[in-house]
């Protein structure tokens, strides 16, 4: 074997390896959340974004190496009302789950509004992937067969923290391509400040 193909095997071989640590690092990371889910929630009131910024700051590097954009489209007014670890694990994950979707880079948008009498977040990517089949947004049965099982974990748990406070989660395809998750949260609705 040449010294090239030498060398491009070993890279290849590399990112292999750094994916599988990835992967193990993320399934630590959902047994921790995992634990936090039995622990009673404690709501406080707190600006969104800041926590938002936060998460965006931990994941940085897999976002970075995996050459993703972040389109913001969050007030800085935007409040909430829940517990702010749990919020900032879903958060994570979903954020998580968007940069497996796009190992060759993307663009991640998240936006937060107020609807009515629901708060909600949404996390779209624009990976190939389309999990809803045609065009349901219904979760767990139509989202979780169309995901790796890593993924389909971190749904789960994302769906868990929805539940316990009030809320829920939906997917949807976008029209552009890639999937488009959608926390909402009627119970602690708060309006955002104009």
């Amino acid at each position: 074997m040449s010294a090239d193909r030498l060398s491009i095997e070993v890279a290849r071989r590399m990112q292999v390896v750094d994916r599988m640590d990835e992967s193990l690092q993320a399934v630590r990371r959902s047994c921790q959340s995992i634990c936090q889910l039995t622990s009673p929630i404690t709501i406080s009131r707190f600006a969104f974004r800041p926590l938002l910024d936060s998460v965006l700051e931990g994941v940085a590097a897999t976002l970075q190496h995996n050459n993703i954009n972040v389109d913001v489209d969050v007030p800085s007014s935007a409040l909430v009302a829940g517990d702010r670890e749990l919020i900032e694990v879903a958060c994570r994950t979903l954020l998580q789950i968007a940069a497996r979707s796009m190992p060759g880079g993307g663009e991640v948008s998240v936006s937060a509004v107020a609807s009515g009498a629901h708060w909600e977040i949404e996390f779209a990517d624009s990976s190939s992937r389309q999990v809803c089949r045609d065009g349901s947004n219904t979760f767990p049965m139509a989202v979780s067969a169309q995901l790796d099982p890593m993924d389909a974990i971190g749904v789960e748990v994302v769906e868990h923290i929805a539940r316990r406070h009030g809320g829920s989660i939906s997917a949807t395809n976008c029209p552009q391509g890639g999937v488009a998750w959608t926390l909402a949260f009627p119970a602690i609705a708060n309006r955002m400040a104009a």
